[in-house]
């Protein structure tokens, strides 16, 4: 029997191509593993708020690029968690994670232009930064971005645009958009008035400090019978058991 010594080289440089390519392979999976096993243990430590902990596992990650460490870092810093508080520094590690798509991050580096913490306020830049975090689904946006057509920071006041976002927002269980949906629809502004359910969310929001909300539920009851406080009493300690959900 005749042999192709040329197909024996062929086939072996075949299984050589595999083999560096397994290894190459294998030296990538790894340093991902120890990534995520970091991440994890940064990520069980702040649940258990051992927020020092959480830092030192979070901020080589950061340094590396790790795109949620860097949002972490952000929040840990403007918060003041393991670390001295520092916004200057909580900025920094937004904008990095901003940059990169975090939707967390642009939503919180908006909330930094809005309020004005450590750069000038700029409700304009803010706008940009809540509609990218907005678009790619974050709640908070959603419902800050209503906030702005509203009172007509940064835009055209727009109420209609208002309702949008803190439906969006609501829909996704935000308890904030909730109440806010409530107080544009008890205001009667560009869409149907619902009492019931504007005295549900005002009556939340008042439980949970908002003077505004406090004041509308005052307004709302007022224009009310008995039978449909009655009904929206019902409908509120249903809500409160259900911790807010289908409301």
């Amino acid at each position: 029997m005749i042999y192709n010594t040329i197909s024996f080289r062929f086939l072996d440089m075949r299984k050589l191509f595999f083999f560096f390519r397994f290894v190459a392979s294998i030296a990538l999976f790894f340093p991902m593993l120890a990534t995520a096993a970091d991440y994890n243990r940064g990520l069980i430590a702040f649940k258990k708020k051992d927020y020092a902990t959480a830092f030192r596992n979070w901020k080589p990650l950061a340094e590396k690029g790790n795109i949620k460490a860097q949002h972490n870092l952000g929040w840990m810093y403007r918060d003041g968690k393991g670390v001295i508080q520092n916004y200057k520094v909580a900025f920094k590690w937004y904008k990095l994670a901003a940059e990169k798509g975090n939707a967390q991050a642009q939503f919180n580096l908006g909330s930094m232009f809005y309020q004005g913490l450590v750069v000038e306020q700029n409700f304009s830049t803010a706008f940009e930064w809540y509609s990218l975090a907005a678009k790619s689904g974050d709640a908070n946006a959603q419902n800050d971005l209503g906030l702005m057509y509203e009172k007509g920071d940064g835009v055209v006041q727009d109420y209609d645009m208002a309702y949008n976002w803190f439906k969006l927002a609501a829909e996704q269980g935000n308890i904030v958009a909730k109440i806010n949906l409530s107080i544009i629809k008890m205001r009667g502004a560009g869409v149907i008035s619902d009492t019931t359910r504007a005295y549900v969310w005002t009556t939340i929001g008042a439980l949970r400090g908002d003077e505004k909300a406090a004041k509308l539920k005052k307004q709302i009851k007022k224009r009310m019978s008995a039978a449909q406080i009655e009904e929206a009493e019902a409908l509120l300690k249903e809500c409160i058991k259900k911790k807010y959900n289908g409301c």
